[in-house]
């Protein structure tokens, strides 16, 4: 409305290549879908896809894999641009060294992948429908609350948890929503908290996660969502005990 025609968006990585990339495909449609909607045609909103933004591994080979791995899924994807990290995330401030070989590894990554998509793919297919429902539950809640003014509905979502973020260290949010892999890798939603999304959004979820539960012998409950916060930065011998 204030004339920006450049408007880029940023989706942290789950580190599953299907729910990934249809994460990026859908919040590129969604968003020159809205803005459509409140009549802008010319807006370019390009998907940065953000490198693994959980706990990394203290192991460099592993770290390397987890950099090079978010090279490939944003490229398979179609992110306009990638946000790297390098293998020293566990260990401090990485050195301009570090940072310029993850540049580099990522960048060999997407050479590597950069004509493959999953158009077609039903699993991708029904990810991104998924996706696109959950947005459009949210989103339009947004909106109505403000009265059509995405500034105003923003506020007062947050405000009420209609819009909500995990474990956010900002006073204004919630955090009641609460995230956890399931049994097939997917990041689901744990806890919905007061988020808007229909009831057959959460039973899939849910069904994934207790899956998950059930096949690891572990509650259905929020040591799901901390141990998948942690769990790409444990060793190899704990991630995959039975491969040694």
């Amino acid at each position: 409305a204030q004339g920006v025609t450049h408007y880029g968006l940023e989706l942290a990585q789950t580190l599953h290549l299907i729910q990934d990339a249809a994460a990026i495909s859908a919040c590129e449609a969604l968003a020159q879908e809205y803005v459509a909607k409140k009549g802008y045609r010319d807006v370019f909103t390009p998907i940065t896809s953000l490198h693994w933004m959980g706990a990394w591994p203290n192991d460099d080979a592993q770290a390397a894999t987890l950099v090079s791995y978010g090279g490939t899924l944003a490229a398979i994807g179609g992110a306009v641009s990638v946000t790297t990290k390098s293998t020293h995330e566990a260990h401090g401030i990485p050195t301009p060294e570090a940072n310029v070989e993850g540049l580099r590894i990522t960048r060999m990554a997407l050479y590597l992948a950069r004509d493959i998509r999953l158009d077609g793919l039903p699993e991708y297919e029904r990810e991104k429908d998924l996706i696109g429902r959950e947005v459009r539950a949210i989103v339009d809640k947004v909106l109505e609350m403000g009265d059509g003014d995405a500034a105003v509905g923003t506020v007062r979502a947050f405000a009420a948890g209609v819009l909500d973020v995990p474990w956010s260290p900002n006073r204004n949010v919630k955090s009641r929503v609460m995230p956890a892999r399931d049994a097939h890798g997917y990041l689901r939603i744990l806890e919905p908290g007061d988020l808007p999304l229909p009831r057959d959004i959460l039973a899939v979820h849910e069904a994934g996660l207790r899956e998950r539960a059930s096949r690891e012998g572990v509650a259905f409950g929020r040591d799901l969502a901390v141990q998948s916060v942690y769990e790409l930065s444990e060793p190899l011998d704990r991630l995959m005990p039975d491969h040694r």
